[in-house]
């Protein structure tokens, strides 16, 4: 009785299975062939196959894991990113929407599933970096409103310690003369050129000049520690600011 073309192929699938099968239980060559009447031709015909498709199908499961790694990663610097200031900008929900990726992947089994994951991710990545701006502005204004009124706090103090300083000599300086000494010191004046010229005490002239220094000794440290500005900027800063006074 003569097979069809749909019977033989249907055996030669069938005759592929049981080979492939008997290769991964580990069985010789001249067992598979003896046991399925194949010559050795179509032995390495088929196991060449299978060992492709073996390597494809590893390649594709390392491609997957190694996705679904690449999202929990993602999962976890957006949420390190998602402080109460950043998420004060983002949409509600943006916090629950990124837990539940992460803790949904190990039910994730297919790379379709994970690509659109990470779709979401890439959304939400770009709203929390909207957001992380919007709140680093609102973090700076209040940085500069805090500088100014620490500013306004040490300049209060200067002032009331120079009424202090002067009062000990019997002699109260108004502001227009304190002014008077810095520009004599800036004109590289001494204290006795000074004390001539402005007829007040020499200690008097003293006590200012270190409560000057304080004072920006104080301004800097402030710049530097509250406001996260380095050395040099502190004194380009002064530069621009006397480039300024000078135009």
């Amino acid at each position: 009785m003569l097979m069809g073309k749909g019977e033989e192929k249907e055996t030669g699938e069938a005759t592929r299975d049981n080979v492939c099968r008997m290769i991964e239980e580990g069985n010789l060559m001249s067992e598979i062939c003896e046991e399925l009447k194949i010559s050795s031709a179509s032995y390495w015909e088929i196991k060449k196959e299978w060992a492709e498709r073996k390597r494809r199908e590893s390649t594709e499961r390392r491609e997957f894991y190694r996705l679904r790694v690449t999202v929990h990663e993602r999962c976890k610097r957006l949420l390190m990113r998602l402080t109460k200031e950043v998420a004060r900008y983002c949409e509600k929900g943006t916090v629950e929407e990124i837990e539940r990726i992460r803790e949904g992947l190990p039910l994730v089994r297919n790379k379709e599933e994970l690509q659109k994951e990470m779709e979401v991710l890439q959304k939400k990545g770009k709203e929390i970096e909207d957001a992380t701006l919007k709140a680093g502005v609102e973090r700076r204004e209040k940085e500069i409103r805090i500088f100014h009124e620490e500013l306004e706090k040490a300049e209060e103090r200067r002032l009331r310690d120079l009424d202090e300083s002067a009062a000990q000599y019997n002699r109260k300086l108004s502001e227009d003369q304190i002014i008077m000494i810095c520009k004599l010191l800036v004109e590289k004046n001494g204290i006795g050129a000074i004390e001539r010229i402005m007829e007040i005490h020499r200690d008097t002239i003293s006590d200012v000049v270190e409560d000057l220094a304080r004072h920006a000794r104080e301004v800097a440290d402030f710049l530097i520690r509250n406001v996260g500005l380095t050395k040099v900027q502190v004194d380009e800063m002064w530069s621009f600011v006397k480039e300024i006074k000078e135009s």
